[in-house]
């Protein structure tokens, strides 16, 4: 990307940076150690802000640790306590990260992944009696592509708000031996009005255009069959 200098004044985002520096270092903690770079820094005046278009580039402006390393710490920081997961990362990589940081990574990774679904059901309305319109895919009971999609809900201790249900859904298939396989599956703590919708989202994405024959599981929760 070279030094990432674009000339004396430059204008991003409707602001104008001033360069500070041609070579600028900092250290960026990456999978084979902590490295140095040396790049261009700007800085604005109006709101006294920094940046660097590598740094930009590389997507580590404003953090210390590169996307591979974030990745690995979202990977273990979803199967395992946080503190069990930087014990894993430091045994499996060699790199010393703090439980916290991992524990903010992953939350932060959360977070994109709650607003990038609540994109997706923005436009589905409800009618008066609490319907949405059904799912766009073709179901067809003679054909040999079938998908499950089961639902179930579990009270979960929060830190704020007390109990409350964490729903969850899965869809998937099996091969010839009865294994599951091209599994998929969503849980929030959401109302069902909300769930609802990244049901069907869900079953519409999983579905696409195939011709397929659905099987539901669930209990007798009075919500699943609503749904």
């Amino acid at each position: 990307y070279g030094d990432g200098y674009v000339g004396s004044t430059v204008e991003s985002g409707g602001a104008v940076y001033n360069c500070l520096a041609r070579s600028k270092s900092r250290n960026v903690q990456t999978i084979f150690g902590k490295i140095e770079i040396k790049r261009a820094y700007y800085h604005n005046e109006d709101t006294g802000k920094g940046k660097s278009f590598i740094d930009e580039r590389l997507d580590i402006q404003e953090v210390h640790y590169s996307p591979t390393v974030r990745y690995w710490e979202n990977l273990l920081g979803a199967v395992a306590p946080f503190e069990e997961s930087k014990e894993l990362l430091l045994k499996l990589t060699g790199i010393d990260v703090s439980s916290k940081h991992i524990e903010l990574v992953s939350e932060q990774k959360g977070e994109e992944i709650k607003e990038e679904h609540l994109e997706k059901i923005k436009d589905i309305q409800e009618d008066e009696g609490g319907k949405i319109d059904k799912a766009q895919i073709f179901l067809d009971l003679g054909s040999e592509d079938v998908i499950y999609l089961e639902m179930d809900g579990c009270c979960v201790p929060t830190r704020d708000e007390g109990w409350k249900e964490c729903k969850t859904m899965m869809l998937f298939q099996q091969d010839k031996n009865g294994e599951l396989i091209q599994k998929s599956y969503y849980s929030c703590v959401w109302p069902v009005e909300t769930f609802k919708k990244l049901v069907r989202v869900k079953l519409e994405e999983y579905c696409k255009d195939k011709k397929v024959r659905l099987v539901c599981i669930g209990d007798g929760a009075r919500w699943i069959w609503d749904i």
